[in-house]
């Protein structure tokens, strides 16, 4: 079973155009990583407030998620 992403977008971030500009990014950053994660990983990302740039906090999940997993050990 290949990873799997969620995604939740908080209405306090914008309107309708606003939240899924970040989901699309989301989406886009993360399938970089996908193939980094072990497999039947599960994750949920929880956006609460609009940042410019997600690609810091995405590499700090990926991390930690990789550390949990015993991957690139």
């Amino acid at each position: 079973m290949a990873p799997q992403v969620g995604l939740i977008i908080n209405k306090s971030v914008g309107g309708s155009v606003t939240r899924h500009r970040i989901a699309r990014q989301l989406r886009h950053a993360m399938a970089e990583h996908l193939s980094e994660l072990p497999s039947h990983t599960q994750i949920v990302i929880r956006v609460l407030k609009d940042q410019p740039d997600y690609r810091s906090d995405l590499a700090e999940l990926i991390s930690k998620v990789r550390k949990r997993s015993g991957v690139g050990q």
